[in-house]
């Protein structure tokens, strides 16, 4: 079995060149991956995808795509390639992992929370796809092949995506400081358009596109990933965030 891991991603700002970068990683190097498997005779390849194929509004695990970004596109491009291999797939979308390693989403948002300069935009009631990367590594190693060629798509999230404001609260509780205040979206709005103006001669950590992140409802539905792990004790966000407190508290410094 094969499980293909590598890709390009967490570029804020898609500028042409890394546009480029993401058809080259993403969807160029996929395809020779394929051909090498192909020709070697791997009968089985694991492509680790994202939920950022999706649009987010009426959503199932293989219908319903629209990237709204150059990386979710590259990404749909890529699954695409895996879907006409030779090779009997699974393709798993990824939601926002957390836990030990993580230096992106969380591990950001626990830095500004941190800080005490952070604002819920919008309503902090917005569901999230998140899932545990430990849990992840084991379930993906774990997946059941057909004997059969067949090509299947799953999307790795919990079954109780957290609401985005409980995210909030509860790293803010890591930090021993209080709740994030939840700031009235047209507020939000004018202040991302205002650093999307700065931006151009200072670097800013809050933008539009940064607004329209944490202001979208991103649940997924997990029906499939039940159906195929029956005898996983899905737990909710708090018990696996519960097993990462070091990590993104007493270890936050640690990682710049």
């Amino acid at each position: 079995m094969f499980i293909h891991t590598a890709g390009l991603a967490h570029k804020e700002k898609e500028s042409y060149e890394i546009q480029a970068q993401l058809h080259a990683i993403n969807v160029l190097g996929t395809k020779q991956i394929l051909e090498v498997c192909e020709k070697v005779h791997i009968p089985k390849f694991v492509y680790i995808s994202s939920t950022a194929v999706y649009d987010f509004q009426s959503l199932s695990g293989d219908s319903h795509v629209n990237p709204k970004t150059c990386y979710g596109k590259s990404k749909l491009e890529a699954e695409k390639l895996v879907i006409k291999s030779s090779c009997s797939s699974y393709i798993v979308r990824l939601s926002t992992l957390f836990g030990e390693g993580d230096r992106y989403n969380f591990y950001k948002l626990s830095k500004i929370i941190k800080s005490g300069y952070f604002l819920i935009p919008g309503i902090k009631e917005i569901k999230k796809s998140v899932f545990p990367v430990k849990l992840a590594s084991r379930l993906i190693l774990s997946l059941p092949f057909s004997s059969k060629k067949s090509s299947e798509i799953v999307n790795f999230a919990l079954p109780q995506s957290p609401e985005f404001g409980f995210i909030c609260n509860y790293l803010a509780s890591l930090h021993n400081i209080k709740s994030p205040k939840v700031c009235p979206y047209y507020i939000s709005r004018i202040l991302a358009w205002f650093c999307d103006f700065i931006s151009v001669f200072l670097k800013l950590p809050y933008n539009s596109q940064i607004l329209l992140k944490l202001s979208t409802d991103t649940e997924v539905l997990t029906t499939k990933l039940q159906k195929l792990f029956p005898d996983e004790d899905f737990h909710d966000f708090g018990f696996y965030m519960s097993n990462y407190k070091n990590h993104y508290s007493t270890n936050c410094k640690n990682l710049e």
